[in-house]
């Protein structure tokens, strides 16, 4: 009976699909979770039908001799032990397809693009010269692994708030617009101690790199 209704169900999948796609009554994550779900069905019962169908193959001449009443024991131990080494790596698979789903999911619902502007400036033009990148290795990181610094440039301008990744790349700048400047400008880096930070808005925030 397991074999017929387990039969069915894997004949009746893509009819159930296209059922739903026809009436489109689910938005597209809905529609990976149901996808998900019914991959999931059909592999837990194809393996069920042909790890049965396997041993009983191999233990067909025991079977036939009938030497045991109910289940053959050796039959039933192959069996019931294939379902469950076969059960945990189902498991872990499952788990990792719904955490995905459910992660772009969120992505989804929730992302609404990126609320910092961006401009894609040559990297040659935001790399700082050799002797400000050593001044730079000498101060401790202000954030993550970069550093908020205020430009001085060889006109005497200044350039507050600029996020320098890594002692070297110019990858940001805050409360502007556009990098008038060139990195080639700059003779001088003033960094700014943590209690100076302006507060942090992202939509203030001009990434450089052109990423969003």
């Amino acid at each position: 009976m397991f074999f017929v209704f387990g039969g069915w169900f894997l004949i009746l999948v893509p009819f159930m699909r296209k059922k739903e796609q026809i009436w489109k009554r689910l938005n597209p994550d809905q529609e990976k979770s149901v996808n998900a779900w019914l991959l999931g069905m059909g592999l837990l019962i194809g393996m069920l039908i042909l790890s049965s169908t396997g041993w009983s193959i191999y233990y067909a001449q025991a079977l036939r001799a009938g030497a045991h009443r109910g289940l053959h024991p050796a039959w039933a131990k192959a069996v019931f032990g294939t379902w469950g080494v076969l059960f945990i790596p189902w498991l872990v698979f499952m788990y990792r397809r719904a955490d995905d789903i459910f992660k772009n999911a969120v992505k989804n619902q929730t992302h609404i693009g990126p609320r910092f502007k961006t401009a894609l400036v040559e990297q040659q033009k935001r790399r700082l010269s050799g002797p400000l990148v050593e001044k730079l290795k000498t101060i401790p990181v202000t954030v993550g692994d970069g550093q908020v610094v205020t430009l001085v440039l060889n006109d005497g301008r200044q350039v507050p708030h600029v996020f320098v990744h890594k002692y070297r790349e110019i990858l940001g700048v805050y409360d502007r617009s556009a990098m008038d400047f060139d990195a080639a400008e700059v003779c001088d880096v003033k960094v700014l101690p943590g209690a100076d930070l302006p507060r942090y808005e992202e939509s203030r925030w001009l990434r450089l790199n052109g990423r969003a």
